[in-house]
């Protein structure tokens, strides 16, 4: 295997690792120690939106840029979105809930597109979760685009930053817009990685290596409050900083070893070479599943909240194996190798 083909090996390992360590955050309700959801979210969505910028290719043509955008992030939104209506309406039925209720909150939800429910948002919104990172991917990819072709990226980029934090508490923006000026700071931090070969064999001494790894247990452990869908950045520079060694460290780490583990890291990289579903479907278990009464039964058993993580995961797969095997027209919203092959 050429190093072309580890280096990408490795980033889907690392996007896998990072999904999981997003359904480990989210399973905080059920128990998981405080230090291992601060490490979590430390680093797992800057990863992605760092992966994204890796991979990210300036366009001149800005429409299509749009376009591909528009088909590869809206699309699949569009889609979970209805497919959890659906769901939900099913869950209410069977809960004597009221259907219209259940269809124009959720709908509104879907609308809206934020992540979590904040104060500067409009009463009575509720949040879409989760794939509220492809709203914020959709819009960062298009700034990133149009600060490439300024004089000073990296300002804009920053400045773009500071804006999306400034105006969180005075007022919430629909359909994530707040979330992508700040990550597209990631977005040009991965862009800039590839430029530089950051990655790539020798491009960081190992006493840097190491350095960094450092840095982001630090933040990890004194830090880890980095909750970019609400733009909270409690600690400021060192957030950012953190999230950048931890998902370099991380790639570092699945290049050098998981990748050499063949069962396991066979199984990681079809995960994250198919994050997209695996995202999406992990947002339809989480809020479709009643994991509180789940829990309930649970709690009372020893270390619980690893079986509930192990449970998720497994739901996650599940939903996105039933999508995987939708006809290609469906499937393909998710599966973008799907929809090559039926077009």
């Amino acid at each position: 295997m050429n190093d072309m083909a580890k280096r990408l090996t490795s980033f889907d390992i690392a996007k896998a690792v990072a999904l999981i360590a997003v359904v480990v955050g989210h399973c905080s309700f059920a128990g998981v120690p405080q230090g291992v959801v601060k490490a979590c979210y430390s680093f797992h969505m800057p990863l992605f939106f760092i992966v994204s910028g890796y991979f990210f290719k300036q366009q001149e043509d800005e429409r299509a840029l749009l376009r591909k955008s528009v088909s590869g992030l809206l699309v699949p939104y569009l889609g979970t979105s209805l497919i959890l209506i659906v769901l939900m309406v099913f869950r209410t039925i069977f809960d004597g809930g009221l259907v219209v209720e259940t269809v124009r909150s959720w709908t509104v939800a879907a609308l809206y597109g934020s992540g979590a429910v904040l104060d500067s948002m409009p009463e009575g919104v509720m949040a879409i979760g989760a794939i509220w990172f492809l709203l914020a991917l959709f819009w960062s990819r298009l700034l990133l685009n149009a600060a490439l072709k300024t004089d000073y990226p990296a300002l804009v980029c920053l400045a773009l930053f500071i804006v999306g934090i400034g105006s969180a508490d005075s007022i919430w923006l629909p359909l994530a817009v707040q979330p992508a000026m700040c990550a597209v700071l990631f977005l040009y931090i991965g862009f800039k990685i590839k430029e530089s070969s950051l990655l790539r064999r020798g491009g960081m001494s190992p006493i840097l290596w190491g350095f960094s790894f450092c840095i982001w247990l630090y933040c990890a452990r004194y830090h880890g409050v980095l909750y970019m869908v609400s733009n909270t950045y409690a600690a400021g520079a060192m957030d950012v900083i953190g999230g950048v060694c931890g998902s370099i460290c991380l790639l570092k780490f699945s290049e050098v070893y998981i990748s050499k583990i063949p069962v396991l890291s066979s199984m990681l990289k079809f995960v994250g070479k198919n994050s997209l579903a695996f995202f999406c479907m992990h947002l339809v278990e989480l809020d479709v599943i009643r994991w509180d009464l789940i829990w309930e039964i649970m709690s009372q058993i020893p270390h619980a909240w690893v079986l509930m993580v192990l449970m998720q995961v497994a739901c996650t797969g599940l939903f996105a194996g039933v999508v995987y095997c939708l006809p290609p027209f469906l499937s393909g919203l998710f599966y973008p190798a799907r929809r090559a092959k039926s077009a």
